[in-house]
């Protein structure tokens, strides 16, 4: 059962990653969670600015359950999130994003939407 949840539709511009950590960091906020801000804010960041990247509108989506928050975000590839950087490369330009993710969520994935999208999620627990 989903206590709140929260969705906002993005246009592909360079603010909407700023856009998606503002209106998740009030999100939080409003249901006094705060203490999954900074791990949120940075998850969101990253997962907008992948989606960003792809020239279409996408999709936030806050979902908490008890106190686990679960950020998706849908948009309209089909291709699969890749981490492409490794831990210490200082060579690559980009790719660092869900190494990130991965580092900060207690999972992470992405899941095929039948409209032939995807949706990458990750889950943070309150500790």
């Amino acid at each position: 059962m989903v206590s709140d949840l929260f969705t906002l539709t993005l246009a592909p511009a360079k603010e909407a990653a700023r856009q998606a950590r503002s209106a998740t960091t009030h999100f939080l906020r409003e249901l006094d969670m705060k203490e999954l801000l900074d791990d949120a804010t940075l998850v969101v960041s990253e997962l907008t600015t992948n989606a960003t990247k792809l020239g279409q509108k996408f999709r936030l989506r806050l979902i908490v359950n008890e106190r686990t928050l679960r950020i998706e975000v849908s948009d309209h590839s089909v291709d699969e999130p890749i981490v492409r950087a490794r831990i210490g490369d200082d060579r690559a330009e980009d790719g660092r994003g869900l190494l990130v993710v991965a580092a900060l969520a207690d999972a992470w994935g992405f899941d095929v939407l039948p409209d032939g999208g995807k949706t990458v999620w990750a889950v943070l627990t309150c500790r």
